[in-house]
């Protein structure tokens, strides 16, 4: 069988791509565990406290995203990323509904105090 009719596999190949990937992930790998681990705390609390699967997997994966974004703002304001994470592994131990009551009872706390509300 001759070389000359054989075709590549994938001719487009370019191993630039794949170096790029590696080092884009040695960068932000901490980020990445520490998402994963949030993600498998809040499935895990999910499907313990006897939410649907459904919704056990809708709300880990919303607190995998907001851990992955929670990273870059916590370390552009000055603030290690390990905290920003391990508050995001919190928040999914104790589930995005209590998280939101608690948190809306802060912010309309705060907001009722500074516009003059008792």
């Amino acid at each position: 069988m001759s070389k000359q009719n054989e075709k590549r596999a994938m001719p487009e190949k370019n191993i630039d791509l794949w170096h790029a990937a590696i080092a884009a992930f040695q960068l932000y790998w901490p980020n990445i565990f520490m998402a994963s681990m949030a993600f498998i705390i809040a499935l895990l609390r999910g499907i313990y406290t006897g939410s649907k699967w459904k919704r056990s997997l809708l709300e880990a994966a919303i607190i995998f995203f907001f851990s992955i974004a929670t990273g870059p703002a916590a370390a552009t304001a000055g603030i290690p990323v390990q905290y920003a994470t391990a508050g995001m592994a919190v928040v999914a131990f104790l589930g995005i509904d209590f998280s939101r009551d608690r948190l809306t009872d802060v912010v309309d706390r705060f907001l009722n105090k500074w516009q003059g509300r008792s």
